[in-house]
């Protein structure tokens, strides 16, 4: 698919929620609800998308992005964010519109990796 451009980024927004629905279902999770986590200005932890069962543990960052490359160091930024997240994170997906550094492809190879928490917990890393 080319050039999907919500015009807002509530309206992608909104388009992750149901992305994350389905990217859980069809990895074999069951059918599960994605709400958006928080408000505009609040700190979120690195956190856009929840699942209405907390205990999934599977979250998503939305990166509405159409002038800006995303770089490893941006995911990086948004991974330390996720110290301040109070909630279990067994997955976290990066869902977004920007075209991805090379920076990024070296440190996510088939677009995964992994990340460990100050606390020694660490969860796998996903981008689509």
């Amino acid at each position: 698919m080319n050039d999907l451009r919500p015009r807002t980024w509530q309206d992608f927004q909104q388009i992750c929620r149901y992305w994350m629905q389905h990217l859980v279902e069809t990895n074999g999770c069951g059918a599960h609800t994605y709400q958006v986590f928080g408000n505009d200005g609040q700190g979120q932890g690195g956190v856009d998308l929840i699942p209405g069962d907390p205990n999934l543990g599977i979250v998503g960052q939305s990166k509405r992005w159409y002038t800006k490359i995303l770089t490893w160091a941006e995911i990086q930024k948004e991974l330390l964010k996720t110290e301040q997240y109070p909630g279990l994170i067994r997955s976290y997906v990066i869902l977004t519109t920007a075209p991805r550094h090379a920076s990024v492809q070296l440190a996510m190879p088939n677009d995964r990796c992994m990340h460990i928490r100050e606390s020694g917990l660490g969860f796998s890393v996903f981008i689509y």
